[in-house]
């Protein structure tokens, strides 16, 4: 039994479906920590027993360790949240990452996850009319609850951004 289970295991691939609830590409202020919100689907047919999220080495975030997915069961989804340090920029700069998932062999499977984010300099941030506009173009639609989100969180994007995820729950 436990050789076909080993023998299931090689054949039978790792997939996933991810979708970020932090959208992509948004601006943030350089020298911030935001947190970064994935759900993440095991569409596998088998179960994920120490499967990590793996940063890419060279990623701009600080992230050096790997982070550990809950084991999941096929169709079973997971909710992961990862402080990401925003390094501190004398221009606007474009930030890229990504990130892999691997299983308990350290092989990666799947398809990356990838982060991208504008960061400012904390003077350029742009102003709530912007923000809310980042904010409508991100997929909100309720103009009220974006200005309101903005102002709440003192015109941090991210911060507003999960207000709203929270509140649409």
């Amino acid at each position: 039994e436990k050789e076909r289970q080993q023998q299931q295991k090689l054949v039978e691939p790792k997939t996933f479906s991810s979708t970020l609830l932090f959208p992509t590409d948004f601006v943030v202020k350089g020298g911030s920590q935001i947190t970064s919100v994935w759900k993440i689907k095991n569409t596998s047919n088998g179960s994920w027993e120490g499967v990590k999220i793996r940063p890419n080495p060279q990623n701009v975030f600080g992230l050096k360790k790997d982070i550990d997915v809950p084991t999941l069961q096929s169709g079973e989804t997971v909710t992961i949240k990862i402080e990401l340090n925003i390094p501190h920029c004398k221009s606007p700069t474009f930030l890229f990452s990504d990130f892999e998932l691997i299983d308990s062999e350290g092989k990666p499977f799947g398809e990356n996850i990838k982060i991208r984010l504008e960061s400012q300099p904390a003077n350029e941030v742009p102003n709530e009319k912007e923000l809310v506009a980042r904010l409508l173009q991100a997929g909100f639609s309720d103009i009220d609850a974006c200005v309101d989100a903005i102002r709440e969180s003192e015109g941090d994007l991210n911060a507003a951004a999960l207000t709203l995820l929270r509140s649409s729950k």
